[in-house]
């Protein structure tokens, strides 16, 4: 075990070769990140529009480790979006009839190719200290999805969040070091996601409900 003075000492060496080399680095998980779900035997009976946003196809994260005595951020940064992108149309592959990419939300041209909508949007991303002694931090991935059909009824909403967690070194070792660790945590935060989130859009049998597909108005306390 370190003594205090050690584990001090290792800290400031640690910010002093970050200092040098840059404050941050940077890591795109990729749109093939090992995903665990499967694809299941009867699969929805629709075809779904998947509809997924610039913002979304975009997005990354800010993971600050550590803050400077005169409040410079060092800085894992995540870009999450080719991985979001391929894990949602991979989820929605896995349980409906027939998947389609759409780039706008304008119900008419749509009406001739799918029955339903499908967004994804990320909620919020969010990293805690689990354990001071070995570094240990916990990542949380929230996205909220819908459906809604090709007039616009909400049919499904439910957010979603995926767990993981990394270990960051004690001895940072330069600007690469903590993203490379990192990452696995994220990817497993992704997994975790994807898995709870095809779960539950398929488990929750919406589709084999009448109300939405006769034109009423979604009544009080249905799913």
């Amino acid at each position: 075990m370190c003594k205090p003075l050690t584990f001090i000492f290792l800290a400031v060496l640690s910010l002093t070769v970050i200092s040098c080399l840059g404050n941050h680095g940077s890591r795109t998980i990729p749109k093939d990140f090992g995903m665990q779900n499967t694809e299941v035997r009867d699969k929805i009976p629709l075809r779904a529009g998947i509809y997924l946003s610039p913002g979304f196809k975009k997005f990354s994260y800010k993971d600050v480790y550590l803050r400077g005595a005169l409040g410079q951020e060092f800085y894992a940064l995540i870009s999450m979006g080719d991985a979001l992108e391929g894990g949602s149309i991979l989820a929605l592959k896995n349980i409906f009839k027939e998947v389609v990419l759409i780039d706008g939300m304008d119900p008419e041209p749509l009406k001739e190719k799918i029955d339903v909508v499908v967004t994804p949007e990320v909620v919020k991303v969010e990293v805690k200290l689990l354990y001071v002694g070995i570094n240990e931090r916990a990542v949380r991935a929230s996205i909220k999805w819908s459906i809604v059909s090709v007039e616009g009824k909400e049919i499904y909403v439910n957010t979603v969040t995926g767990e993981g967690s990394y270990k960051l070194p004690l001895w940072l070792g330069g600007k690469d070091a903590p993203v490379e660790a990192a990452v696995p945590g994220y990817i497993r935060a992704l997994q975790d996601h994807f898995l709870k989130a095809q779960d539950d859009i398929y488990s929750n049998k919406w589709w084999a409900k009448q109300w939405w597909k006769e034109g009423v108005t979604k009544p009080a306390g249905a799913n």
